[in-house]
Formats: structure tokens, C-alpha cells, sequence
């Protein structure tokens, strides 16, 4: 059993919210950190926030990281035993994914009967990626 802990700012959006349960999953100890922001519906980032509290090892802090750290969340000159992992990912979907995501979109739109709105005339191309192929493997954040 592992004895990680780790800080996860945005810990109430999608992709971290199940980083957070992946790592509660293996025993790491995780302090959920988000500034709760209405991007999107807050209701669903409350309830991902329920099932994360429900764990033992996880503490969340509401809060801005724009706050807490000088040059606007820029950090530097971190001294060990800090390390820090930054991802980013795109188009993601799956489970307690965002509404505002073209999938719901689409969808939306052909149960009601009207227009699919695109962008780029039709010709924008992309890929979507489920949330669990992004390689948010807790092994590999180690």
C-alpha cells in the first residue's frame, strides 16, 4: 500500500477529479485544491467533490493557486522533496465528464432536431481521447 501524498489543484474538474480517485484508489493521501470556479455547471464539480470526500485520505481546500503562490501561480525555485508533475490534456471524455464538451453538445442537438453547430466551416478535425487511455496511471506518476 502506498504512502504518497499529493496535491491536486483543479481537483473538482474532470480529468483531475479522477487523477484524485485513482490515487485514493492505491492509498496515497491527496489534498484536493480548487478554486470552484462557474466555467461550468458548479453543481456537478460539488458532486465530484462528494465522492472524493467520502475517502479518508483526501482534504480538499477551496481556494485560487493564483492566490497562494507568487507570479500568479507561476511556482519556482522548489526545493526537494517537492516535484511537481504538470499535465495538460484535450478533449477528454467519459464519466462525470463536462457538459460544455461538443459530445453533449451534439448530442443535445440531435435529440432536440436541430442544427449541430460546427466551427471552422465543417473542417475542424479532432480527436477525443476516454478518461481512462489518458495515462493518468498512478504508477507513472511516481
Amino acid at each position: 500500500m502506498s504512502t504518497n501524498k499529493t496535491l491536486i489543484t483543479g481537483a473538482a474538474g474532470f480529468i483531475r477529479f479522477h487523477l484524485a480517485q485513482r490515487l485514493l484508489a492505491q492509498g496515497d493521501q491527496v489534498c484536493g485544491l480548487d478554486n470552484m470556479n462557474d466555467y461550468y455547471d458548479v453543481n456537478l464539480k460539488k458532486d465530484r467533490l462528494k465522492l472524493l470526500e467520502s475517502q479518508k485520505n483526501f482534504t480538499f481546500i477551496k481556494a485560487d493557486i493564483a492566490d497562494r503562490t507568487p507570479n500568479g501561480g507561476q511556482t519556482s525555485n522548489l526545493s526537494p522533496p517537492l516535484s511537481v508533475i504538470s499535465l495538460r490534456s484535450f478533449t477528454v471524455y467519459g464519466p462525470w465528464g463536462r457538459p460544455d464538451m461538443a459530445y453533449f453538445s451534439f448530442t443535445k442537438a440531435i435529440l432536440d432536431g436541430t442544427p449541430i453547430k460546427v466551427f471552422n466551416y465543417g473542417e475542424l478535425k479532432q480527436d477525443f481521447t476516454y478518461i481512462d487511455d489518458v495515462g493518468l496511471k498512478p504508477s507513472t506518476l511516481n
